[in-house]
């Protein structure tokens, strides 16, 4: 034998392996999927959605093909309007059934609404010959119409097509008992059309599952984009915080200050009906720093600030303004409730009790305070009110630090108790 002939034999033969495991692969890689729970939630849903669907379009074809048989078919007596006007309350009810109190038992209700519909077909052919002759028409198509538009499971389909075929067989039977010759062979198109069904049903199947997989990873797909997003907002968030904080103090830096004197300038319905511009300096800092060096400086301005921020208000705000200067910002007070305040401050950070011996007479770490208070939208603008409370600092420097002075007021000093 010619080893070319051969070796193209069996490179056939391994293509044909090839696309059978594959085949087989991908079948079993659905059935397995069609066999979680949430497909068959999926399923379903979408079977209670078609039998609602298939109800009603069964139930006006009954009803019209009852009211026009009436007329055009005079051997039909009054038991056909019965008969398709009871099918069509029963195909009704049984989907409002399914949307309602049945709805977990969906399969079940199809299965019957199936073995109603067929049942109403095959009695219906027994009014008159010419309805026989209808019903034999109608009935090998009924499997095909139920492989198309009804998405039940397959164990449920094949019991639809024994049961339809076996109506065929006997429509089959009472055509040839009546004398009527049949239009076409029944039987075999019974058989024929309900192994097609079969075949259709599963490849439909089929269909819903690789379509099922896809919205699912569409959803994943989603869910991991918002879950992504999310996150990236989250970040840009902590961003932005980040960048209008001091690194060293967690206080406001610069950035945050100018954003918040800008909407103080700017007025409007946001913006406090006061503001105390307090600005402090600590005593002496330099030679505490040359004393015990620049991470000692760091750890007291850490100290000072932390201690600013539990003594005001959470809606008030504390700044670095520069070195070792602390801007805070009193929200809705008068020059008595920013006394208070601004005395409250320096008492705590005295008590703190950090030792500095060059700052006499007390001989630890204290601060001195200027301050003013200021209107938005009045005379003054925020940089004219921070420029006075720097001014009435360096007053209170020069009165004998640890002391608060008011800007434009001489006789408002204050001093820690």
């Amino acid at each position: 034998m010619n080893p070319a002939a051969i070796l193209s034999g069996m490179a056939h033969r391994e293509r044909l392996s090839t696309l059978a495991a594959t085949y087989l692969g991908s079948w079993r890689l659905r059935d397995s999927l069609g066999r979680t729970r949430r497909y068959r939630v999926a399923e379903r849903r979408a079977l209670r959605t078609a039998l609602a669907r298939s109800s009603v379009v069964v139930a006006a074809v009954l009803m019209a093909g009852a009211l026009f048989t009436s007329f055009t078919d005079p051997l039909v007596g009054p038991e056909l309007l019965i008969l398709n006007f009871a099918g069509a309350a029963v195909s009704l009810g049984l989907a409002w059934l399914a949307q309602g109190r049945a709805r977990r038992h969906v399969v079940l209700l199809a299965a019957t609404w199936g073995f109603l519909m067929a049942g109403n077909l095959l009695l219906a052919g027994l009014t008159s010959p010419l309805q026989l002759r209808t019903a034999v028409l109608i009935m090998p198509s009924i499997p095909l119409v139920y492989a198309l538009f009804i998405p039940w499971p397959v164990r449920v389909h094949l019991v639809a097509v024994g049961w339809t075929t076996l109506a065929g067989l006997l429509l089959t039977f009472l055509v040839a008992g009546s004398g009527i010759d049949p239009m076409s062979p029944i039987a075999l198109t019974a058989v024929l059309t309900g192994g097609i069904s079969v075949v259709g049903h599963a490849h439909r199947r089929a269909e819903r599952i690789a379509a099922f997989e896809k919205e699912t990873q569409i959803r994943g797909f989603h869910r991991r984009a918002n879950e992504a997003g999310r996150r990236l907002h989250d970040a840009n968030r902590a961003i932005s915080s980040r960048a209008r904080l001091d690194p060293l103090t967690g206080a406001g830096n610069r950035l945050g200050l100018e954003e918040a004197l800008a909407v103080l300038d700017a007025g409007g319905d946001g913006a406090p009906t006061s503001v105390a511009f307090v600005l402090l300096d600590l005593d002496r800092f330099k030679p505490y720093n040359d004393r015990n060096g620049h991470l000692a400086g760091d750890w007291v301005l850490r100290r000072v600030t932390d201690t600013m921020a539990e003594s005001v208000r959470a809606n008030d705000s504390v700044y670095r303004f520069g070195g070792e200067e602390i801007l805070v910002l009193l929200e809705e007070v008068d020059e008595a409730a920013t006394e208070v305040v601004v005395g409250r401050i320096l008492t705590s950070i005295e008590a703190m009790a950090v030792p500095h011996p060059e700052n006499r007479p007390w001989q630890v770490v204290t601060v001195s305070a200027g301050w003013v208070l200021h209107v938005p939208g009045g005379a003054l603008t925020t940089t004219a009110s921070l420029a006075a409370a720097d001014e009435a600092l360096y007053r209170a420097k020069r009165l004998g630090r640890n002391r608060a002075v008011a800007a434009g007021r001489p006789d408002r000093e204050s001093v820690p108790a």
